[in-house]
């Protein structure tokens, strides 16, 4: 935060907006990056963001495509063979950024490389 001067400006939290979002004040930016895939319940995840962005919303996913789907199935199979409870996912993207803008978010951002795609959305009011 020093490096980018940004001390004092800014609060980096961690809370499960979707299962407390009354815990959580609103704010100017939010950032969900490697959270989504990680969360089985996309909706209610990303309207609960929306809601408490009030500028900016920017959050980070997988592509759904065949590949995607194979790797993260196969580390969901290995988490299941460890016996742990972590399960990743591949949401439908247009999905996910229809959660976004039916809270009155615009699209202002979409970088698609390869691996992490992201999207950045912006309150117009």
């Amino acid at each position: 935060m020093r490096e980018a001067g940004l001390d004092g400006r800014m609060e980096r939290r961690l809370h499960d907006i979707a299962a407390d979002p009354q815990g959580i004040e609103s704010t100017d930016v939010v950032v969900l990056h490697r959270v989504v895939c990680c969360y089985p319940d996309y909706e209610r995840l990303l309207t609960a963001a929306a809601e408490h962005a009030r500028r900016l919303l920017v959050f980070s996913y997988p592509p759904r495509n065949v590949l995607s789907r194979f790797l993260l199935g196969a580390q969901n199979v290995l988490f299941r063979l460890r016996r742990k409870e972590f399960r990743t996912f591949a949401h439908p993207p247009a999905r996910m950024l229809g959660v976004v803008e039916e809270r009155g978010l615009l699209l202002a951002y979409a970088h698609r490389p390869v691996i992490w795609q992201i999207a950045g959305f912006e309150r117009r009011d």
